[in-house]
């Protein structure tokens, strides 16, 4: 098997490519590291924030390795693009801003003699170009997210195409690999279906692994959509309080 742990960074020279290490005979690897290596790690997630535990030889891939392979392509797009996202944005910035400002002048020439009608239409024109160049800058902001949802969306679903007697393997691997950005919730759906299949087979060793999302310092990713919905009640709320006093 070719591990990869957390993408087989060494200081001052990170690997992207996986690195071969042992065949492996037992499914649950356990990996000692030094303080410096774990620290190490922990700078290396800003650019690599999810670690695939392995990436096997293509011959022996299945359906589920196949889909970590491409999670891992995924996010070795998603580091490359972070690393270099601010030249893109200076480069996006040098050659749009000129045509931007250039026809913001020339618009408002043509607005100072402009009709009603005319002035309105011009209006709408310079709002439009300018939203189209927010817009354009947004996307380039936001691809890494997207990315990056990419390859999460990638590992949660391989277990799905995973051997029938090697799915409860996957499920606890992609659980771990995207622990950090799995709210409480989802992980307990999870281990829930995890368990249910587990009825024929309970000595697998893979079940062990779960025991880390029931320690009580573990902490799973915020809920943002319930986050989302809190906050708007607690506006609405708020709005409709400062109605009922102000009336």
């Amino acid at each position: 098997m070719n591990l990869a742990y957390g993408g087989a960074f060494e200081v001052g020279n990170p690997i992207t490519e996986p690195t071969y290490i042992k065949h492996l005979d037992s499914p649950i690897v356990e990996v000692e590291l030094s303080d410096s290596m774990k620290e190490v790690l922990r700078d290396s997630f800003k650019m690599y924030p999810i670690v695939l535990d392995s990436i096997v030889a293509d011959s022996l891939r299945n359906g589920a390795d196949k889909q970590y392979a491409a999670a891992a392509k995924q996010l070795e797009t998603y580091r490359k693009y972070k690393s270099n996202l601010w030249r893109y944005v200076f480069i996006y910035c040098l050659i749009t801003l000129p045509l931007l400002i250039v026809s913001a002048i020339f618009i408002s020439t043509v607005m100072a003699t402009a009709g009603v009608l005319m002035l309105i239409l011009l209006v709408l024109l310079l709002g439009a170009i300018i939203n189209l160049w927010i817009i354009g800058l947004a996307i380039l902001l936001l691809l890494p997210k997207l990315m990056l949802k990419s390859a999460i969306r990638s590992i949660k679903t391989a277990p799905e195409r995973a051997p029938a007697k090697r799915r409860i393997e996957y499920e606890v691997r992609s659980l771990l690999m995207l622990k950090s950005f799995l709210t409480k919730r989802y992980v307990r759906k999870r281990i829930e279906k995890i368990r249910l299949m587990a009825q024929t087979d309970p000595y697998n060793p893979w079940l062990k692994k779960l025991e880390i999302f029931e320690q009580p310092d573990f902490h799973f990713a915020p809920n943002k959509k319930l986050r989302a919905v809190l906050i708007f009640l607690g506006l609405y709320l708020f709005l409709v309080a400062l109605a009922t006093f102000t009336k």
